[in-house]
């Protein structure tokens, strides 16, 4: 029998300010909302088991390989200062969002033992196919997300209107981008965990076709 093995999925999230457009008056002609999806990369090493190499993921006891699949997001915003107010605590500035920028990736890193056997090969393979497919749509994900972001209020304090404008900037971004990996990253994350529970992690007889098929019918059935 084939030792089990795992995905991994990593998160990535960052996130900028536009400093000078939060208090510009002039609109852009541009979509307000813009994502830039950059290619899927996918890249196989191998390892001696005996002796892996620092930059792997700890393989956990009776694993053989594992699959990191990491979605990042980078993403920015900016707008028009509407309002703006002392409190107790400083200013507190009311933002109107007019453009948000996100910029989307995916890197996928699968580890194989040298003569790994053609099943686990196909299984890793398996967790990589999982992971594009949600990728493929991402770029929609994001787009659908951000958009009702756009002429939304947002509010931020701190000790002058500047540093108050980037704070409710960056409340608006640390939302939209939890609601992309949330959407993304944690919804393909079902999918992959029922492929490994279906497949037994690639050691039973079922295909690793087979396996996505019936993850995807099992998680499509849960989302009705």
């Amino acid at each position: 029998m084939l030792n089990p093995r795992r995905i991994v999925l990593l998160v990535l999230m960052s996130m900028s300010m536009s400093v000078s457009g939060v208090l510009a008056q002039g609109k852009s002609e541009e979509s307000p909302v813009k994502v830039d999806k950059s290619p899927v990369t996918v890249v196989t090493k191998y390892f001696d088991p005996k002796r892996p190499p620092a930059d792997m993921p700890k393989l956990k006891a009776n694993e053989a390989a594992v699959c990191v699949s990491n979605f990042s997001i980078n993403a920015g915003a900016g707008g028009e200062v509407t309002d703006q107010t002392d409190s107790a605590t400083g200013i507190r500035a009311t933002v109107k969002l007019e453009r948000i920028t996100l910029q989307i990736g995916c890197e996928i890193v699968i580890w194989l033992p040298k003569k790994a056997p053609q099943k686990m090969v196909e299984h890793e393979d398996g967790h990589r196919q999982i992971t594009e497919r949600f990728y493929a749509t991402a770029d929609q994900v994001a787009l659908k997300l951000a958009r009702p972001w756009i002429d939304r209020q947002v509010v931020g304090t701190d000790q002058d209107v500047n540093s108050a404008s980037r704070r409710a900037i960056e409340s608006a971004v640390q939302q939209i981008t939890a609601q992309y990996m949330s959407a993304v990253h944690g919804e393909s994350t079902k999918v992959q965990e029922a492929y490994d529970r279906i497949t037994v992690h690639g050691t039973n007889k079922l295909t690793a076709k087979q396996g996505m098929e019936k993850s995807f019918d099992e998680y499509e059935r849960g989302r009705r």
